[in-house]
This record gives C-alpha cells, sequence and structure tokens, in this order.
C-alpha cells in the first residue's frame, strides 16, 4: 500500500468515525425524542384513569341516588295501593250505611203511618 492509498483510507475512516458521531447523535436524539413521548404517554395514561376513576364514582353515587329514588318510588307506590285499598274499603262501608239508613227511613216512614193510623183509631174510639 502506498502512501495515497494510506492517506485514502485514513479521510475514509475520519468520514466513517464522523458518520459514525452523526448517527450515534441522531440515536441520541431519537431516543430523548422517544423518552419525552413516552413521559408525555404516561402522564396522559394517568390524567385519562384519573378522569376515569372520578366519572365511575360520579356513577356510582348517581346509581345509589337513583337505587334510593326507586326504592322511595316503590315504598310510595305502596302507600298509595293500601289508600286505594282503604278508599274501596270505606265505599263499601258508605254504602252499606247507606243502604242500612234507607231501611230506617223506610221502617221510619211505615212506623209514621202506623203512629198516624193508631192515632186515629185512638180518636175514633174516645168519640
Amino acid at each position: 500500500m502506498n502512501d495515497a492509498e494510506v492517506e485514502c483510507e485514513k479521510r475514509r475512516a475520519l468520514e466513517l468515525q464522523m458518520h459514525v458521531v452523526d448517527l450515534e447523535s441522531q440515536l441520541s436524539d431519537s431516543t430523548l425524542k422517544f423518552e419525552t413521548l413516552v413521559t408525555e404517554l404516561e402522564v396522559s395514561l394517568l390524567e385519562k384513569q384519573t378522569f376515569l376513576e372520578a366519572k365511575v364514582k360520579d356513577f356510582d353515587n348517581d346509581k345509589m341516588r337513583y337505587d334510593m329514588s326507586v326504592a322511595e318510588k316503590d315504598e310510595v307506590c305502596g302507600e298509595v295501593d293500601n289508600l286505594k285499598a282503604e278508599m274501596r274499603s270505606r265505599d263499601i262501608d258508605f254504602k252499606q250505611m247507606e243502604e242500612q239508613l234507607n231501611q230506617l227511613v223506610s221502617r221510619q216512614t211505615g212506623l209514621v203511618f202506623e203512629s198516624g193510623t193508631d192515632k186515629n183509631t185512638v180518636e175514633e174510639l174516645r168519640l
């Protein structure tokens, strides 16, 4: 190998070293960008997880309020059904009492008529 070839190989080795340094720098930049992206994604994931946990908690609270409302509604419906049954029972009682009153009025009318007839008989006997 002559001097020119050695010089050519030295230049080539120097160029390759510079290219290696450049590639190492690019790798370092890419690694830094990748790590930054991973960190950003982790932060974003943590924020979304926190948001989701808050929404799940809100949902649980809303479900509990809904369940309580349904229970209250069922209780009120039960009370309404009881009141309706009580009203039906009272209506029946009122009808029975009205029938008894009509019978008593009819009986009283008969007694008054008989009483009038008896008075007339008494009057006639006195005369």
